[in-house]
């Protein structure tokens, strides 16, 4: 993720509401487990993931300004942060990978999805849905593409996931809900 669209922030109050409410619910499916957070950013979903009850949690990120902030303010019992490139990634074994707005900002998300199936039985991950958030490099220039539910239904099958259930959000402050029309499509996959 490019730096200038990382939200580098030290107070939940200041995150923004989408953001919140996806790691909101991916902290109610992480209860109990060793989870990865993949580009954490600043670390607040980190932080989110563990206060609700994750065992542990591996915020990873390319980008070390955020890893400072991470590092600074939302470090918490249970919680580290790592340096960690995932374009060519080398996962540890967990029990689930969180993946909030990551996939669009990879080149080339293959080998990011494959290392995560190598890593955790189950995934969560979000991405803008191109049929309603249309890409355009001008608009999104930190974004490398954005995903049709059958885009995203055929990446993560080839990748080795089999998607359990769509979720989306409909607006920038909607909470995440069953369905897949939002403007944010919001995945629930297993290991194939």
């Amino acid at each position: 993720m490019g730096a200038g669209e990382q939200h580098v922030v030290t107070s939940l109050d200041d995150v923004r509401l989408d953001h919140k409410h996806r790691y909101r619910w991916a902290a109610r499916q992480a209860k109990g487990l060793r989870v990865i957070d993949a580009a954490c950013g600043c670390g607040y979903g980190a932080a989110m993931l563990a206060e609700a009850g994750a065992a542990s949690v591996l915020g990873l990120d390319i980008n070390e300004r955020a890893l400072e902030c991470a590092l600074t303010h939302w470090t918490r019992p249970g919680v580290s942060f790592e340096k960690h490139d995932l374009i060519a990634p080398e996962l540890p074994e967990v029990d689930l990978v969180v993946s909030i707005e990551t996939v669009e900002h990879l080149p080339e998300p293959r080998p990011f999805l494959r290392a995560s199936r190598q890593a955790a039985p189950r995934l969560l991950t979000s991405v803008p849905n191109e049929a309603v958030i249309p890409f355009s490099r001008r608009s999104f220039p930190y974004h490398q593409r954005h995903y049709t539910r059958r885009q995203l239904r055929e990446l993560l099958e080839e990748c080795g996931w089999v998607v359990e259930d769509w979720w989306m959000q409909k607006t920038k402050l909607s909470r995440v809900k069953l369905g897949s029309k939002g403007r944010t499509h919001v995945v629930q996959a297993r290991r194939a």
